[in-house]
This record gives structure tokens, sequence and C-alpha cells, in this order.
């Protein structure tokens, strides 16, 4: 979400450092720091630096270097000075950070997210399809609301086996991604595959491997995660499994043919940011996501021409 502010940065000649505002035991901490790592033109903060600059994107906490105040001016923009108003005003994510170019005087259009990949033994088939999936989230129990039902997870590829066994020259591959959050569920609609169905599970690769393969396949679907905005940097489309989230923070930026589903009949949805998530024990808004429904989008985007039954 940060990547078209950074590009804008360094178009305008700026060096870019990024401090972590996460401890080094925390289980996240390695994931940032390769991400950091991967791309060109940006720097984990380090000891012994002077900066011209600071901001704080999201406009909270003190402002703290963990070796001393290295830094001339800090500043906040009205926009990251108070972040959740900005949301429920409907905007994104993308458009809060960038506040930042353009409070330094940066005026043209917002660029695209991009995301590095790192190409590894990846082992393309050809005449197949290759659908990825990531079912989790972190592993907060708010958090675990954004999740979709196990259940619905293995109808929806059952449905999708069935329509391509129908063609007799179509075979399908399901990429399944799980960390360390969400490997249990990962596994729960892992098998062994068919003649003209297979199923890989990825566990512990690089970021940038993971952009590998979601750069390989022609269509993911997930709900609000990280995976799913890597997925949209690389130009795979996405089908977007949206409920107590707000769209318009959290959907892909990019456009490239993705979509986001979500139940519009309900009124508490979407209800992040508000008292009625905190007060949301049913997580209905993922629960009325139809597998169907999915489905119909999954065909649109890899144009087939076949119907739900």
């Amino acid at each position: 979400m940060l990547t078209p502010t950074i590009q804008a940065l360094r178009n305008m000649g700026w060096e870019v450092f990024i401090l972590l505002g996460i401890k080094k035991d925390d289980p996240r901490y390695k994931t940032f720091e390769d991400i950091i790592e991967s791309y060109e033109g940006i720097e984990l903060y380090r000891e012994g630096l002077y900066f011209d600059v600071g901001f704080y994107v999201w406009g909270e906490g003190e402002r703290w270097l963990p070796y001393g105040d290295m830094i001339k001016e800090w500043k906040v923009t009205k926009e990251t000075n108070n972040p959740i108003l900005h949301f429920l005003n409907g905007k994104h994510e993308v458009e809060l950070n960038f506040t930042i170019a353009e409070h330094l005087g940066y005026k043209e259009k917002i660029p695209d997210t991009y995301f590095p990949t790192n190409d590894f033994n990846f082992v393309e088939k050809a005449g197949w399809t290759n659908i990825a999936i990531h079912v989790g989230s972190r592993p907060e129990p708010s958090w675990k609301r954004k999740r979709w039902d196990i259940k619905n997870w293995n109808k929806l590829c059952e449905v999708l086996k069935f329509r391509f066994h129908l063609l007799k020259d179509k075979k399908i591959r399901f990429h399944l991604l799980c960390g360390m959050w969400d490997e249990e569920d990962s596994r729960a609609i892992w098998s062994t595959g068919t003649p003209s169905c297979n199923y890989t599970l990825w566990k512990g690769l690089k970021i940038t491997e993971i952009a590998h393969i979601l750069s390989k396949c022609d269509v993911m679907v997930s709900t609000d995660s990280g995976p799913m905005h890597i997925a949209n940097a690389v130009g795979t489309p996405v089908v977007q499994l949206f409920g107590c989230t707000l769209p318009s923070k959290n959907r892909g930026w990019n456009d490239n043919g993705g979509v986001v589903i979500r139940d519009k009949k309900l009124k508490c949805s979407p209800c992040l940011y508000t008292n009625k998530f905190a007060e949301c024990i049913e997580n209905i808004c993922m629960k009325s996501i139809q597998p169907e429904e999915v489905y119909s989008h999954v065909e649109k985007i890899l144009e087939r021409e076949l119907s739900i039954y």
C-alpha cells in the first residue's frame, strides 16, 4: 500500500528509509524486513544516519527513534493525523499514504502498487489453469472474522473441479498459500488431487517467491489479506471476499480485472472502525457470501462460457 508513495518519492530524488514500528521478536518482523530488503531504492532504518524529514504515516504514537532524535523535522499531514476519519470518508489506504508525497510537492497521478518477484523452481504445466487461494488472516479473534468458512472453500473447489472435468482438454491446479497463522485452515482444503486437478500447498516461502507464484496464476480467490494485495500488484486478477473491512480502504488498488464480493444487503457491513465491529460475534457478513457467486466471478475472469448449474 506504500509502494506508490515510495515510487513517487524516488522520482523526486528522495532516499527512503523505513523504521519498523514492531519489535524483532514479533513473528511479522522478518516478513516486513524481507519486503523492505526486496525493494530497490528503499532501506531499513539503521543507526548513525541523519534525516531531513520524517513521517508517521498513521499519525499515532510519540515521535521517537531507537537511537535518539536524528530527524530535522517531523511532519504529519491532516489526513494521517486522523486516518480513521479519512477511511470512513471512503478513501483508500494508498491515498492516505500518498499524502506524504503530495505534502513534499508531488503533483502527478498516483502510480500503481508494485511488488518484486524472485524466480525459483516453480514448474509451469502447459495447458493447466492456475488458481491461487489464500484463506487466512491475522490470528487475533477480531481479524479472524475476515475468514470465509472452510466448507465454502471446499464447495468452491469442488464446483471448479467439476466444471473443468467437463472440459476434456482442461486441467486445474490450486495453489494454497499459507503462513504460520492459517496453515491449519489451508490443510483443511488440501488434497492429493486427481488426474485433472492438483493441489499444491506453499509454505515457508520468501515473500518474493510468493509474488512469483501469484504472477503465474490466472486468478486468485482471497479474503482481505496481504497476499491478495501482492497478487493485485503483480497483475493477477483477484476475487476479493470482503465482510467487516472497508472495500473502499482495502480493495486491491490496481485495476486489472479483479472484483470485490460482499453482501450489500446487510446494514451492518462493513463495520470496521465502528462500534458494531467490537460487538460482532456472528460473522454473518462473510457467511452470507455463497460459493456459487464466487465461482461465477472466477468463471468470468477466466472467460469460461459455463453456467453454475
